[in-house]
């Protein structure tokens, strides 16, 4: 066979890494993104904060020397959430890292379902971030 290769895009960003995953309950899931010499990663939990059950809400930590933590507060729809637009992650190998994620809840259980998208714009943006 050929050798055949495929590479989805979006106007000017390339997709990284798409796909989905049940989560075993609120522990921390690991994104492990490599581009050339440097890398990130990203860290999904999910959290309930009782006092306000209905609004979900992302909360982002910087976990040195190389972590994104991202918080899924009440994250609880078995109809899902999503991002209304592409939140813009940070920079790796000069180059800005998006991401889009779709979170539905598993009625009953502690699981999550993520559906991810994480793009890399295929320009160098050195100097704007």
């Amino acid at each position: 066979m050929e050798d055949v290769s495929v590479v989805v895009g979006y106007e000017d960003k390339d997709v990284i890494a798409s796909g989905s995953i049940l989560t075993f309950g609120p522990a921390s899931t690991v994104f492990h993104i490599k581009v050339a010499d440097d890398h990130m990663n990203i860290a999904v939990t999910f959290a309930d904060e009782p006092a306000t059950p209905n609004k979900p809400n992302i909360k982002s930590e910087v976990v040195p020397p190389d972590t994104l933590r991202l918080t899924f507060v009440n994250f609880n729809s078995v109809l899902g959430g999503h991002t209304t637009k592409p939140l813009e992650l940070g920079t790796i190998s000069d180059r800005r890292v998006w991401f889009i994620y779709r979170v539905v809840h598993l009625q009953n259980t502690p699981t999550k379902e993520l559906h991810y998208t994480f793009y890399l714009d295929r320009e160098v943006t050195r100097g704007q971030n």
